[in-house]
Formats: structure tokens, C-alpha cells, sequence
């Protein structure tokens, strides 16, 4: 049986409901919603680095309140102590641990791939022309 983490090491309870959303919503006012995609070899390891770098961005934008949307519903279980962390992504959980702490709102949502492809559409669009976009 896998030792539970510490409270101190988890991610800061958000301050709304988390919920599975059935399509693509967009955040609250005031939120950012940050989708990351990578590629690699381990689907696991990618959606935990995409995390921490989504992580990362946020920070260095000093952003205040922030959903990360990703596939991974095991990984989210793993990030709140629900299922022993898998020995491949155990650093990047840890270092995902540690800066959602530096945020002061982190919301993780696990979205099965089908319900995201608007922001599949819109990372393409500003893969392909660069610079800042804001919608509504």
C-alpha cells in the first residue's frame, strides 16, 4: 500500500468545484486555461511534462488564478495521492507538486481528448502565426 503525501505537498485545494466536463468550456473570468501539447515517447510522461511547463508559463507570467486541462486522468489521481505514482514520472510529479504550491489557484481538469479540440485548434492557429491571443 503507497504512503499517502504529505498535506504539505499537495497542490493547494481550488476554490471552486472540479467537475469532468463534457465539452470544452471556457474558464471563469479572471482564469487562464492552459493546454499544452507535446510529443514523445510515454503518453504519461507527456502530459506531466506538458503540465509542468504549463506550470512554468504561469508562473513567469505571475498569473493568479490558472486550470491546467489535460487527458490524463491518472495522472491527476497520482498529483492528489488517489493511486500510487508511477516510478517513470515520480520527479515530474514531485516538481508539479512544487510549483502548483507557487501558484495561488491551480485547478486541474483531466478532459478526455475528444472534448478538446477546440484548444487543439486554437494552439495550432497561434503554432502557425505566433505572438499572444486572447478569445471570448
Amino acid at each position: 500500500m503507497a504512503a499517502k503525501p504529505l498535506i504539505n505537498e499537495l497542490p493547494r485545494p481550488p476554490d471552486r468545484v472540479q467537475q469532468v466536463p463534457t465539452a470544452w468550456t471556457k474558464p471563469p473570468h479572471g482564469w487562464i486555461k492552459a493546454n499544452w501539447g507535446l510529443w514523445g515517447s510515454m503518453a504519461l510522461m507527456m502530459e506531466a511534462e506538458a503540465m509542468r511547463e504549463a506550470l512554468l508559463a504561469c508562473i513567469r507570467g505571475q498569473l493568479v488564478y490558472v486550470e491546467i486541462e489535460l487527458n490524463s486522468k491518472q495522472l491527476i489521481q497520482m498529483l492528489r495521492g488517489e493511486r500510487q505514482v508511477d516510478v517513470a514520472v515520480e520527479a515530474m510529479v514531485f516538481d508539479i507538486k512544487v510549483l502548483a504550491g507557487k501558484l495561488q489557484h491551480v485547478v486541474f481538469l483531466a478532459t478526455p481528448c475528444q472534448y478538446n479540440k477546440a484548444a487543439h485548434e486554437v494552439a495550432v492557429f497561434v503554432s502557425r502565426v505566433g505572438g499572444n491571443h486572447i478569445w471570448d
